[in-house]
């Protein structure tokens, strides 16, 4: 018989610097592993456009503990993507994980993409001077898979492509060139299809690629 109720609770906890492919990671776990994915841009998300407002961080940060506790206490496993520079933001996961009675999982992400919300440069070098390493945790650099244009050519709107697409993990950012933008507008529309429905708005920084 199977039941929430007898499945391992798992907390994982993802952190990085803007632009380094956290919450793609976090995206893969929840489709791949069936973690809830939360993070605190999630707040920020209004009629599926995303509206930050600096006034309300705060706000954010404590509604993202909050659904990762109520998430928790209802017997579902969590992934939670913020960037958790220092430990003193990493704390109120841990004690929470302490109080369950969970050991979390700790990744480190340290891709280098261009922010998909424009973090500002020297926001970024901020945060990572103020970067503290947590104990335990694994070190995840996202590999890249690069689609030729032959390729995009001979996969495009076609099912196995979507199939194709469906069974690529989201840790492995989708790059369309130039030349697959302009032979293959199937395929490229397929791509970005499937990385919106994932929520990986990093699309916006392929090369050559225009919304």
């Amino acid at each position: 018989m199977s039941s929430t109720r007898h499945r391992p609770v798992r907390l994982l906890i993802v952190r990085g610097l803007p632009g380094s492919g956290k919450s793609t990671y976090a995206s893969r776990r929840r489709l791949e592993d069936g973690y809830v994915h939360v993070e605190s841009d999630m707040f920020f998300m209004v009629d599926g456009e995303y509206r930050f407002d600096g006034a309300r961080l705060s706000e954010a940060h404590a509604w993202c503990l909050e659904e990762v506790t109520w998430r928790l206490m209802s017997r579902q496993s969590v992934v939670v993507s913020n960037t958790f520079t220092t430990m003193e933001e990493l704390r109120p996961y841990l004690d929470l994980a302490a109080q369950i009675g969970l050991t979390p999982t700790i990744v480190h992400c340290v891709g280098e993409f261009e922010t998909v919300h424009g973090v500002p440069v020297e926001v970024i070098e901020r945060m990572r001077a103020r970067w503290e390493r947590c104990p335990g945790e694994r070190v995840y650099r996202p590999r890249v898979r690069v689609i030729s244009h032959s390729g995009a050519r001979m996969w495009a709107a076609t099912r196995f492509n979507r199939r194709r697409l469906r069974g690529m993990s989201n840790g492995e950012l989708v790059r369309v060139s130039c030349e697959a933008q302009t032979h293959g507008a199937a395929w490229v529309r397929l791509v970005h299809e499937e990385l919106r429905y994932r929520r990986l708005v990093q699309v916006a920084t392929l090369r050559g690629f225009r919304h």
